[in-house]
C-alpha cells in the first residue's frame, strides 16, 4: 500500500478542481482505515488457512473472545461467525454473535433489530437476506490481510460477499488440478473440532459464490412477496452483482437476466429499475 504523502503528491489541479485541501481531505478520508492497518500485526495466510478449514464457528467464536486476540481483529471474526450461522441456518448463533457484531459496527443495529423483531418465519427471512444484500463486507470466511476496508459493493469490486473456495490447484509436475493439501491442524484444536469444520466448510462450498446464491434468494423472495417494498433494490443490488464485469466470481448472466426481466416487469416505475435502463443504455 502507498503512503498517504505519496497520494497527495498526486495531486493535479487540472483534474482536481476542488482545490488542494479537498484533494487531500478526500486522500485522509478514503485511506482512514488502511492507516489504522500500518504497523498492526497480523495473520499470516497459513494461519488463515487453517482459521478457515479448521476452525469451525463455535471455535471461532472462543478466538474472538481469547484475551490474546488483539482488538482490532475481533471485529472479522464477528463478521465471519454471522455469516456462517446465516448461510448454515444456526439461529442461536446469530442471536449470541448479534451484540458482538454491533459492537463493531453499530450501523448494522437497525437492521439487526427487524431481524430480531421480525414476527413471522419469513419475515425474519427476507429482514436477514436484505441485512446480507446492504452489507457486501459480510464473508464466511476470515479474510487474508485487512480484508475488505470498505462496505460498499460494485460491479468492479472482487471483494463483495464471498466467492466459493478453491479445494483444488494447479501442479506444475502433473499439469492438472490437484487437490488442496490441508493445512496443519493446530495442535489445541481436537480432530472432532476439525472435522466439524470441514462439515461446515463443505456445506458452505455447496452454496457456491454470493452473488449466485444471493440472487437466487431475492427472486424467490421477490415472487413470494411481490409487494415487499425491498424488492427492487434488492433485485438491483444482485443484477449488480452478476454483471458481466464481475472478477473472480459472479458473471452469472443467465440469473443475471432474469433479474433485469422480472424487475423491468414487475416493477417499471422504480427507481431501481430506472437505474437498469440507465446503465444498459450508457453501455
Amino acid at each position: 500500500m502507498r503512503s498517504l504523502p505519496n497520494k497527495k503528491a498526486w495531486y493535479n489541479p487540472e483534474y482536481d478542481k476542488d482545490g488542494r485541501e479537498a484533494y487531500d481531505a478526500e486522500v485522509e478520508a478514503r485511506y482512514k482505515v488502511e492507516r489504522l492497518w500500518q504497523g498492526r500485526q497480523m495473520f499470516d495466510f497459513a494461519f488463515i488457512e487453517a482459521l478457515n478449514q479448521h476452525f469451525s464457528t463455535a471455535s471461532l467464536f472462543d478466538v474472538m473472545r481469547s484475551t490474546a486476540l488483539p482488538d482490532y481483529m475481533r471485529e472479522r471474526f464477528a463478521v465471519a461467525i454471522w455469516t456462517r450461522a446465516f448461510l448454515l441456518n444456526d439461529a442461536a448463533t446469530l442471536l449470541k454473535i448479534a451484540p458482538e457484531l454491533t459492537k463493531y459496527r453499530p450501523e448494522f443495529e437497525p437492521y439487526l433489530t427487524k431481524i430480531t423483531d421480525a414476527k413471522t418465519p419469513s419475515a425474519r427471512e427476507h429482514a436477514l437476506m436484505f441485512f446480507a444484500l446492504n452489507n457486501p463486507l459480510l464473508s464466511p470466511y476470515i479474510e487474508n490481510g485487512m480484508g475488505k476496508t470498505d462496505n460498499e459493493s460494485g460491479q468492479f469490486e472482487s471483494n463483495d460477499w464471498w466467492c466459493e473456495p478453491y479445494d483444488s490447484e494447479y501442479s506444475d509436475a502433473v499439469s492438472a488440478e490437484v487437490p488442496r493439501t490441508l493445512p496443519k491442524r493446530p495442535t489445541f484444536l481436537t480432530s472432532t473440532q476439525s472435522q466439524t469444520a470441514q462439515t461446515e466448510r463443505k456445506r458452505l462450498k455447496a452454496l457456491g459464490d454470493a452473488p449466485k446464491f444471493l440472487g437466487e434468494k431475492v427472486l424467490t423472495w421477490a415472487r413470494r412477496a411481490p409487494t415487499d417494498r425491498r424488492v427492487p433494490e434488492a433485485l438491483f443490488i444482485m443484477i449488480e452483482a452478476n454483471g458481466w464485469t464481475k472478477y473472480g466470481c459472479g458473471n452469472n448472466e443467465e440469473l443475471r437476466e432474469q433479474m433485469v426481466a422480472y424487475l423491468k416487469r414487475n416493477y417499471p416505475y422504480s427507481e431501481w429499475t430506472a437505474k437498469v435502463v440507465t446503465g444498459e443504455s450508457e453501455k
